[in-house]
């Protein structure tokens, strides 16, 4: 049997390395990655998230992201481990659906009445499906679905799903699968449908889109006549209900507003600033903001600043957890932090799962140094002159 030196086996090791990098490796460009949304199970303990992953498409003088995919996983609060991949799914290209997978605020995850039901909308659009977390299956999806679905929301006690579509917004039952109502929003065709969220009396129903801020009744899809005037309605990032009364939120590149549906009060709490993402505490006293450099807790009743908490990357998703004492953000490093409500200190970070590609710059250099090394090692073997030691004289 041959025997091998312990240089060939480290060199054969260093190969196989540089093979599997090329194989996970996908062309050249920059990297992209976001935490897009997150939602709390309804006991507290386990995060589900969808993570997205892209690279620069290349397209000159476009801002445009190619082989787009995203990974819906559920996280165990307390230990930060991934529990389960419930779905990855990829998009090749850098055209056609590409184009509008890399969309900030779209919802497209959220529980149930129970925690082991978890409702994923289809990557880039389409049905809504719910997986049972205990037996890891699928439930067909909801019947009559729009398949132009773009968007999502959940109500507080789970039972009631609203999706938005090109055409409006479609409310369904979560334990039957039926619609009970669909509603003519008028969504901007560029928007793929409008920000959806529900009260917390599963009453209201308020969308958003490039237009204005509408309300509508859940039990018969009427709309109603109080909704909020923006300042500048064509700049809406996201909408949130509080859990407590009649008071909605509604973020923008200019600022953030709250509407008192009740009293019909319009304050505003912040202003010059882009705020791309809102959540309320559960006692619905305080809303947290993110914006380019964190997130900002206001007391909604007074409008004063409680705090800030520092990110290092800017804020796609954050959320509060059922009591209180968690802020989830996630970032556009693809990572997750949990801070303390109250200190607004830093409590863990949990590593979502994700598809990690880098480019093919680190593994072709190090194919020719190896190549280089395998090359020098041969010439000793054979004692092969080398062209740079032969001097003048001798013969080559």
């Amino acid at each position: 049997m041959r025997q091998f030196t312990l240089t060939q086996l480290l060199m054969a090791v260093w190969l196989v390395a540089i093979g599997l990098t090329f194989l996970r490796a996908e062309g050249c460009g920059q990297r992209f990655t976001m935490v897009g949304c997150l939602a709390f199970s309804p006991d507290g303990k386990h995060l589900a998230v969808a993570r997205y992953d892209a690279h620069d498409a290349r397209t000159p003088m476009k801002c445009y992201k190619a082989n787009v995919c995203r990974t819906v996983s559920v996280l165990d609060v307390t230990t930060g481990s991934t529990e389960r991949i419930v779905e990855q799914d990829l998009r090749r290209g850098n055209k056609g659906p590409a184009f509008g997978l890399w969309w900030l605020g779209r919802n497209s995850i959220g529980f149930g009445a129970t925690s082991k039901a978890l409702l994923v909308q289809q990557f880039g659009g389409g049905e809504v499906r719910l997986y049972n977390r205990d037996s890891e299956k699928w439930r067909r999806p909801f019947a009559g679905n729009n398949q132009h679905s773009m968007n999502m929301a959940i109500s507080a006690d789970g039972t009631i799903l609203a999706t938005g579509h090109w055409d409006g917004a479609a409310l369904w039952d979560v334990a039957s699968g039926e619609k009970l109502q669909l509603i003519a929003t008028q969504a901007s065709p560029f928007l793929g449908g409008p920000l959806l969220v529900i009260s917390a009396d599963n009453k209201m129903l308020a969308t958003a889109d490039y237009a204005s801020v509408r309300l509508w009744n859940v039990t018969d899809g009427s709309r109603r006549d109080a909704a909020p005037e923006l300042s500048d309605p064509r700049e809406s990032e996201a909408l949130a209900f509080s859990p407590v009364g009649q008071t909605i939120a509604v973020a923008c590149r200019g600022g953030l507003h709250v509407y008192d549906l009740e009293n019909s009060q319009n304050t505003e709490l912040l202003s010059g600033m882009w705020v791309s993402r809102i959540a309320f505490s559960p006692d619905g006293k305080t809303v947290a903001a993110a914006h380019d450099d964190g997130v900002r807790l206001i007391d909604v009743a007074t409008g004063q600043t409680l705090g800030d908490i520092s990110c290092e990357g800017s804020v796609s998703s954050i959320g509060y957890s059922p009591d209180g004492e968690l802020i989830a953000v996630g970032d556009h490093s693809g990572d997750l932090t949990l801070y303390d409500a109250a200190t607004r200190r830093h409590v863990r970070t949990l590593a979502v799962a994700g598809r990690t590609r880098h480019s093919w710059t680190l593994s072709a250099v190090a194919l020719l140094v190896w190549l280089f090394v395998c090359y020098r090692i041969w010439v000793r073997r054979n004692r092969l002159p080398d062209r740079r030691t032969t001097s003048p004289g001798q013969p080559e």
